[in-house]
């Protein structure tokens, strides 16, 4: 079994403070004066996983280790998890674990295994292999959707040192994924643009091409289509190149079927659907070919979104509804916030009342766990936000008119206006893909 979740966490407290040259005694003094005080003793069981932390004394440890405090909850959910699931890391050598962790993070719906190997992997890594147990850990722990505790181990690990131009870029091109997921797009462009050149620099076409392909994730959450695309197809080119060599980077169906389906979405937006169509169907076949069931969820996502253009609306809601069950069964929020809005439009324009409920309720128990900057949780809210002032302004002229009547003596009880014609007239501006994919 792995370990359990108080004793994982506590070795995380532990190398924290040893990462920062600090003396349990030395936390203990600086911890006087805040509203939790913790002395060496409570701050040994912690580090030793012998008692468990509240939120109270958390604070305190996030002021001093300079860390913010969502990455430290975000650290110690994970862990709870792992214990929770029962997954089984005990007994296996780093090489196993980095194994069976590269595996399941390829494989797409096993993310929460590849955290569990690459958390106990961490500490096995000799110091020739830190530089990439460190990077695949904090992959994995953004593939959950933890993006500060992600965001904080790449920072770590940048200021440990001793990395080479070409894991630089690596890691600054997981930085920019870091950031555009907590919406900083200037900064996801930044760090993308420097990983770049830092890859270039190094002779590494794998990891420029993962470098490419941040700065497209960017341009897509802004929905910049011609920028993604140029981009995209740069990535393209890179990995080809990159079949070549040796890089520090392990060959990745899943890289390729995600950027495939990206530059479909693009073509989608710039109007060249047939070309869509030919790119998500070859990311589908690479999906099979691999075993990769979010890049098969994606391409049904985005073939439907296809076979609406054509006017096949009832195979695109049976396409649309098969990428909703992959994500609830990969427990892929994004991706199943996304199937469902395209079910939910899709009902509101048919005028299909009880299945744009249904969708909107299962909508809204998603949307907490969609970040803000997404593309779909912004439809979705312009979607309601349509709703709700079409609903008062019927209410509104109901009332005039009622109140008309009464004035002119009308027997005949009064009603709102109908407001069923405008559903099939609203334009849509639909999320990209990007926003679900976990990278």
């Amino acid at each position: 079994m792995a370990e359990p979740s108080a004793v994982a966490f506590g070795r995380y407290l532990r190398s924290l403070r040893e990462r920062r040259g600090l003396s349990l005694n030395r936390v203990s003094e600086l911890t006087r004066g805040s509203p939790e005080t913790l002395d060496k003793g409570t701050l040994s069981r912690l580090e030793r996983g012998q008692q468990v932390p509240s939120l109270f004394k958390l604070g305190p440890l996030s002021r001093i280790y300079d860390v913010r405090p969502g990455a430290l909850i975000e650290r110690m959910e994970l862990d709870r998890e792992v214990e929770r699931l029962g997954l089984e890391t005990g007994g296996k050598s780093y090489d196993e674990l980095h194994r069976l962790g590269g595996a399941a993070l390829v494989a797409g719906d096993r993310k929460w295994e590849a955290y569990a190997c690459f958390r106990d992997a961490l500490p096995l890594a000799g110091e020739e292999k830190r530089v990439a147990a460190w990077s695949n850990l904090a992959t994995a722990i953004r593939s959950l959707g933890r993006n500060e505790l992600a965001l904080l181990e790449l920072e770590e690990l940048e200021a440990s040192g001793g990395l080479s131009p070409a894991q630089l870029a690596l890691v600054h091109e997981r930085k920019s994924n870091c950031h555009r997921c907590l919406g900083d797009m200037k900064r996801a462009e930044e760090y993308a643009d420097s990983a770049a050149a830092e890859a270039l620099s190094a002779g590494d076409s794998r990891t420029l091409a993962f470098a490419y392909n941040a700065r497209a994730n960017a341009a897509l959450d802004q929905e910049r289509w011609e920028i993604a695309s140029d981009f995209l197809r740069r990535a393209l080119a890179a990995y080809r190149e990159s079949e070549q060599e040796e890089g520090q980077l392990l060959p990745s169906p899943s890289f390729q079927a995600q950027t495939l389906l990206m530059l479909a979405d693009c073509s989608i937006h710039l109007g060249n659907v047939a070309h869509a169509r030919r790119l998500a169907l070859a990311a589908k076949r690479m999906g099979r070919e691999h075993d990769l069931p979010l890049a098969l969820a994606y391409s049904e996502l985005l073939l439907g979104r296809i076979d609406e253009r054509e006017g096949d609306l009832e195979r695109a809601l049976q396409r649309w509804t098969r990428a909703a069950a992959v994500a609830a069964r990969a427990e892929n929020r994004r991706l199943g916030f996304t199937a469902l809005l395209e079910i939910f439009r899709q009902a509101r324009k048919a005028g299909d009342t009880a299945r744009a409920r249904a969708s909107r309720r299962r909508l809204e128990r998603l949307a907490p766990w969609v970040p803000k900057h997404v593309p779909a949780l912004r439809e979705f809210e312009r979607l309601i936000g349509q709703d709700g002032a079409r609903s008062a302004r019927a209410t509104v002229d109901g009332g005039i008119h009622e109140q008309v009547q009464k004035t002119a003596g009308a027997r005949a009880p009064a009603g709102p206006r109908a407001t069923s014609g405008s559903l099939g007239r609203e334009r849509r501006r639909p999320g990209g893909l990007a926003e679900s994919w976990p990278r």
